[in-house]
């Protein structure tokens, strides 16, 4: 259960005019609490995300010690339009997990699903686990023989 939650949007150190959103949730028991940020036009066409959307789509973390705030930071969040932050939390005593990457990567995972070469391009077609997310490639030059 969560007890309290606090979210600020502050100008971004890294994207010029955009925000990073910063969630600081207590929790009343140990276990695991999801969060997921997403614009506030989509919640007040489609309502609150259901529980199914933030645990599939949201940002994990993990709550072993009561006393200490959870915390999640998202960077470069649009200035427009504006964002909301829906949490959700479960009671667990990790007594299923096996080891410390049970947690998986704290960032997006990036699959490639397909690719398309032709003399002046490449076309990349990747999926991308949970938003919002960048993804950045660069070109690099064959190297002649």
């Amino acid at each position: 259960t969560i007890s309290s939650m606090v979210v600020r949007a502050v100008d971004s150190a890294l994207y010029e005019d955009m925000y990073d959103y910063e969630a600081f949730i207590q929790a009343t028991e140990i276990g695991y609490i999801w969060c997921i940020v997403v614009p506030d036009n989509t919640s007040t066409a489609l309502g609150v995300p259901p529980v199914t959307n933030i645990t599939r789509d949201g940002d994990r973390m993990k709550v072993e010690d009561l006393r200490e705030l959870a915390e999640a930071v998202w960077e470069g969040i649009s200035t427009s339009p504006n964002y909301e932050v829906y949490c959700t939390a479960e009671e667990n005593d990790f007594s299923n997990e096996t080891d410390d990457d049970s947690l998986g990567s704290s960032f997006p995972l990036c699959t490639f699903l397909k690719y398309e070469v032709s003399p002046d391009r490449v076309d990349l077609w990747v999926e991308v686990d949970r938003g919002a997310s960048f993804v950045y490639v660069q070109a690099y030059k064959w190297a002649d023989n």
